[in-house]
């Protein structure tokens, strides 16, 4: 059934922050960008699915160099 109970998936607040920077290289075409995103700053616990929890508190570190 695509009908789904309020029971089954109660509201959700999740809170997001990111950052991130970006520098030129010495070489005219090379570029690094770091960014760190924290989810779920409160943890909350949620499905969006049902049986699939999303995760708690996270943090997401990535690095992109380009040339």
């Amino acid at each position: 059934d695509a009908t789904v109970s309020k029971e089954l998936f109660p509201g959700h607040k999740s809170f997001r922050k990111s950052a991130g920077h970006e520098k030129d290289t010495q070489a005219a075409h090379n570029r690094l960008k770091l960014s760190i995103a924290l989810r779920n700053l409160t943890g909350s616990r949620y499905q969006v699915v049902q049986g699939y929890p999303m995760p708690g508190f996270n943090v997401l570190f990535a690095a992109e160099y380009s040339f």
